[in-house]
């Protein structure tokens, strides 16, 4: 560290009005994320109903670990906004090895143990997941506009 230099600063705490907003945005992350697993049910219901418990069973999970992984991006970034970029970083990207260690483990266990449709698990998670990516590149926007001071209307001259 270069002497001459003065030492970083902490940033402000955020104002109550930040805290709305990213209270706001947590809101509508988490709905958003939600929303469609009433869909999943509903068709793992009516899948279970007519004996084809496999792919209900496959479907379930594949959706079910995929929004349990969005969530956790999506929590990191608004939880840590504030905090130094290291561990912003460390809650969002950085946690990418026990992510793939989860889903690996998970699904490798239930695969093993479990007779579910592994074609339905695959494409339930993949479908999930790029959904769980559009919504956290929204929330990562809003996080962004919400943190930028306002700005300063221009006139037509």
């Amino acid at each position: 560290m270069d002497p001459a230099r003065p030492a970083p600063t902490k940033p402000p705490p955020p104002t109550p009005e930040a805290l709305a907003a990213r209270r706001a945005i947590a809101v509508r992350a988490v709905t958003a994320l939600l929303v469609p697993a009433g869909g999943v049910v509903a068709a793992c219901v009516l899948l279970n109903l007519s004996g084809r418990a496999p792919i209900a069973l496959g479907l379930a999970l594949g959706h079910g670990v995929a929004i349990v992984l969005s969530l956790s991006w999506v929590l990191g970034a608004i939880l840590f906004q504030d905090a130094d970029h290291k561990l912003f970083l460390g809650f969002t990207l950085g946690q990418w090895p026990f992510r793939l260690a989860a889903v690996v483990l998970i699904f490798w266990m239930a695969t093993s143990s479990l007779a579910l449709s592994i074609p339905a698990l695959f494409f339930a998670f993949l479908a999930t997941h790029v959904y769980g990516h559009v919504v956290q590149g929204l929330t990562f926007s809003a996080l962004g506009r919400a943190s930028r001071p306002p700005q300063e209307p221009q006139s037509d001259r």
